[in-house]
Parts: C-alpha cells; structure tokens; sequence
C-alpha cells in the first residue's frame, strides 16, 4: 500500500537561542555521563555480568547459561564485543550504554520539537532527560541504559507517524521497540504498551482515509506486519530464556502489594534519587501523581471528544494510554502467572512516558487563553524544582541501586597504603561487596592480596571490609571477628556506601 500524505505540516524552525540551550544542555549531560562511566566503581552485577557471560565462550552466553536475570541478553552480547576490542575497563565496557544516551538525547531533543513553540519544547526536554536516577544507568554496564535509548527511538517514531503516516516509522517504532526487550526483559510491558498504542493509532489513520470500516480494517491490517514480524521473532528468541528463568525462580526482584503502591511508588522514590527531603516526600508525590492522571484523563478526553474522536489529534492520548496499558498488563501478569510488580530499576521505562504525558497536559491546558499563564507558571515551578533536586543527586561517585559499591576502588587504594603490596594479606568481606573487590584486585594485579572467598568474614583474617554493622558477614552478630571489642582498628569509614575497612592486627 503506498503512504499517504503528511497529515499535519512539520515542527516549525525553532529560534536559534533554543537549539542552543537544548544542544548545550545535550553536551552536559553526556560529559556527566561520560565522566562517570570512566571514573564511577563498577557495580556488583556489571560484574557479575563481565565474569559470567561477557567473559564466557559464545555458545555459554547464546544458550543463556548460566540462568540469571542479571543477564540483559543484548547488553551481554555489546560486553563481550567491547571486551574483545578494548579490554576490560569500567569505561570500555560501558561504552555501549553511552552511545545509547547519545542515541537517547538525540531522540528526545527530535520528539521535544514535535511541541513546535520554544517553551513547550524546553520543557519537553528537560521533563524528559533531567533525571539524576535515569542518568545513572547510561554510565553503567547493564542493560537498561540500552533500552531506554530504544524507548525514546520508539517514542520518537510513534509521534512522528501520528503526524506523517509512513510505514516507514511504524518499521522503525517496533523495531526500537522489540530492540528494548532483548536489552532488558522487564521492557516487555513497553513493547505491549506500544504496540497497542500504534495499532490504535494506525486505525485512526486507515479510518480517516477510509470511510467504509471493511476497507480501513484491511488498508490497517496490512500496515500491522511489521509488529507481527517483531512479535513472532520475540516470542522465538525469548521462549526458552523466560521459560528458564521462571523455571529458575530468577524473576523474584519486584513487589506483591499492587501497582500502585509498588511500582509507581517505588519510581517516586527512584525519580527522589532515594533522597529524604522531608517525611512526606512520597506521600505528597503520590497525590501529585493521582491529580495529574485524573487532569490527564478529563484534558484529553475533552480533547478526544473535540476533535471527533480521532486519536491521532490528541498526541497526550497516546502516552496516557501507554500508562494505563503499563499498569493493565503488570497487574494482569501479577494475578495470571504471580510474578511481582515492576519496581525501581525494572520500571525506569514509565519515567519518559510519564514526563511525555505531563508535558502534553501542560500544552493542552495552556491552549485555553485564561489558564496559558498558570500553565507557564507551573511549568518554570517544575523544572526550577527538578534542577535543584538534580543540583543535590548528581554526583561522580556512586549509583543509588548498587550504592553499597560506590568505595570498593577507594577502599583497596587504603588497603594497600596502610598494608603495602608485597605482604600477603588476607581480607574478610560482606558477600555484596566481594565480586567487585576481586575485579579490582585484577585490575591492581595485587597477587599478594588472597583472592576473596566465599565465606564471608571467617576469623583470622588480616583485614575486613564490612557493609554497616557486618551485614552480609554470613556470621551473627555475637560472633563477628571485627570490632574494637575484638581489639581491631578502624582504617576507615566510608560514608557514602556505609562500609568500613578493619585491621583485625
């Protein structure tokens, strides 16, 4: 079938200062990133990730052996490669992530155009890209980083279909999209979301040009084979490695309580960067939440009715539906097949959809000449809020979800200072903290260092290296070897992962 005729004209030439802010606030954000993929300690599970799968033959990693969910199919696949190219560095292994930031920025300053005036388009940007917790994972060696650049390709390419109805951009939207899941499989509910979103939307296209209902349904069924193609290729390369991990009991990391109070109010305190301003930060989130959906229903449902029910002409629809099928399909699986609801890390795909659909209703409300100023006004209170929470979370040091690693790098430089490098020494560790010791002591090539074990902190070590009061010690608290009581020195306190380095002697 041919494609039609652009259904609305294209973004307006934007004012040269506004490209400038949103090139320049580009540059910012990924020498942020940047610096921090070469100089932030890697994590446990990039760790995890680089010995078990990065690191292992090729069939070992295809065949998905062995059975974790800390295996990100896609993200394991670009490790290996960048491992065999550049060595095994934090920042060369995170390479792949930093592309798909660049990828994801570029995406996110074409989808901010879509909003044509210069303040609406600011707005759209910085909603989308100005959060401390997102920013994280494209410095980190994992796959979300990856699939969010694929989410806001997918975005990108919906909007842009909703304007100019090429097959070309439904291609591209599933394509990103199916992309998504292979980085990470908690994106599944994305893709699902999507791809009811573009059929919806492809519908009211072949509608538009079709009056008779038969004819619309197949002009739209043809334009549906790329989803099918993405649907089928999915199922066959994700059917075993979801069969095992379930069969595994790997997909446990989530909540049990409901979407609601899980999920969304997991991401609120993610989108805090896990920082208590107040006692009631979460619960003042939570109503500002449940007030912007419900203006988001009646905004866009009045839109809807005005415009003759044509999805396509109410472009803050299309997220808020994306929402709202999230929400469906997480609960149905929940009561279906008893996996837990998204949380923190593995809902970070609901964070652009839900900045995407805020920044509609802001545009959309702003269309009514008395309510234009108190929407301006709303919008600078929002992201005058949002760079003063990112003033106080970046940072180089550390990642919230795998905080207890922030000084593992630091800790060994102490070690050695205090012990010297040409004296074995044996070291006693809290269990989180020892897969990214032993990359470190590889990397310092400290061969006199024991490699660390799995027995926790057994006595009679030289040193321990403990997460708070000796969690993950694999010993109770009455018989820790470490302490001043047991006559050992505190070499020091690192705040920021809470650990502490002990000289037993």
């Amino acid at each position: 079938m041919s494609d039609r005729a652009p259904s609305s004209s294209p973004s307006r030439k934007l004012p040269p200062w506004v490209l400038f802010l949103l090139i320049g606030a580009s540059a910012c954000l990924l020498a942020y990133t940047s610096y921090r993929a070469a100089f932030v300690a890697m994590t446990f599970d990039e760790v995890w990730s680089l010995n078990s799968y990065a690191s292992a033959p090729w069939a070992q990693l295809l065949s998905f052996q062995p059975v974790s969910a800390n295996n990100h199919i896609g993200n394991s696949v670009l490790m290996k490669l960048c491992l065999s190219a550049f060595g095994k560095s934090a920042f060369s292994l995170r390479l792949p992530n930093l592309i798909a930031h660049l990828f994801f920025l570029a995406y996110s300053i074409a989808l901010a155009r879509r909003f044509r005036q210069g303040v609406w388009v600011l707005l759209a940007f910085f909603l989308l890209n100005f959060h401390p917790f997102l920013l994280d994972f494209f410095s980190l060696a994992r796959g979300y980083g990856l699939a969010m650049g694929m989410v806001m390709g997918a975005l990108y390419h919906l909007y842009a279909f909703r304007e100019n109805a090429f097959s070309r951009h439904i291609i591209s939207n599933v394509v990103f999209a199916g992309l998504s899941v292979l980085f990470n499989l908690s994106f599944l509910h994305f893709f699902v979301a999507n791809a009811c979103v573009m059929v919806l939307l492809i519908y009211s296209h072949s509608h538009a040009w079709n009056v008779n209902p038969r004819i619309a349904i197949v002009d739209m069924a043809k334009r549906l084979s790329p989803l099918l193609i993405v649907t089928v290729g999915l199922y066959l390369l994700l059917r075993s490695p979801v069969k095992a991990l379930v069969a595994a009991n790997e997909l446990y990391y989530g909540g049990e309580t409901g979407f609601w109070t899980d999920t969304v109010t997991s991401l609120a305190h993610a989108m805090l960067y896990k920082i208590d301003y107040w006692k009631y930060d979460l619960e003042a989130l939570s109503y500002w939440g449940i007030f912007s959906l419900v203006a988001m229903f009646l905004a866009f449902g009045v839109e809807f009715s005005e415009q003759e029910h044509r999805l396509r002409a109410s472009p803050g629809a299309l997220a808020f539906l994306m929402l709202i099928v999230v929400a469906l399909t997480c609960t149905v699986q929940h009561f279906w097949v008893g996996s837990p609801f998204l949380i923190y890390r593995t809902a970070i795909f609901l964070i652009p959809i839900y900045m995407l659909a805020l920044a509609w209703l802001l545009r959309t409300v702003a269309k009514v000449p008395q309510m234009r100023s108190t929407m301006v006004g709303l919008s600078v209170t929002l992201v005058l809020a949002l760079g003063l929470h990112n003033m106080r979370a970046l940072n180089t040091t550390h990642s919230v979800e795998w905080i207890c690693d922030a000084d593992t790098r630091q800790m060994l430089q102490d070690l050695a200072a205090d012990r010297g490098t040409a004296v074995p020494t044996t070291l006693g560790l809290s269990w989180q903290l020892r897969a990214v010791t032993k990359y470190y002591r590889t990397e310092m090539n400290w061969t006199t260092l024991q490699e660390p074990q799995n027995n926790g902190c057994q006595p009679g070590m030289d040193y321990y290296f403990v997460l708070g009061e000796g969690e993950g010690c694999k010993l109770p608290a009455d018989q820790l070897p470490f302490g001043q009581q047991q006559g050992c020195t505190i070499v020091k306190h690192y705040p920021i992962s809470n650990t502490t380095l002990w000289r037993a002697h």
